[in-house]
């Protein structure tokens, strides 16, 4: 994080979990699955283009022990980052929420059928822990414990 990065506003953390990161993932996991005959579920994908990785995968010829099948939460189909203020950590989690452009596009790959489930990684947490009371930590994207209710 850079030093004079501001932890209260929501593009901070945006900053340190960019959407590469889970394309990155996503295509060691394609590439774990074609070396190994491996079945794997993904799950809390927020980033669109992640998906595009997913359907190149599933339009190649593969092993039939290999599969690969992805969900997404509600919350990165409902909100968009645009729309969480500085300090409103009730909104953190991991993967963060993305942009309108983004959820847009998860949307579109729902209408496809893309993914196979819509979840909730339900991660109930204190008030304190999420920083939404209390001293200087307030409001702290960083500090702030993940999870939506």
């Amino acid at each position: 994080m850079p030093a004079n990065a501001n932890v209260k506003e929501y593009q901070t953390l945006l900053a340190m979990k960019p959407p590469t990161i889970e394309k990155n993932g996503v295509e060691m996991i394609i590439d774990l699955i074609k070396q190994h005959k491996m079945k794997i579920h993904l799950t809390d994908l927020s980033a669109a283009e992640s998906i595009s990785l997913i359907q190149k995968y599933r339009n190649q010829k593969t092993p039939k022990q290999s599969t690969l099948s992805v969900e997404t939460s509600h919350h990165y189909l409902s909100l968009r980052s645009e729309e969480i203020g500085n300090g409103k950590t009730e909104c953190k989690c991991s993967p963060p929420i993305r942009n309108g452009k983004n959820k847009n596009q998860l949307w579109d790959y729902m209408r496809a059928y893309e993914f196979y489930n819509v979840s909730s990684s339900h991660l109930p947490t204190s008030i304190k822990s999420k920083c939404l009371i209390g001293g200087k930590n307030r409001g702290n994207f960083i500090e702030a414990a993940n999870g939506i209710s």
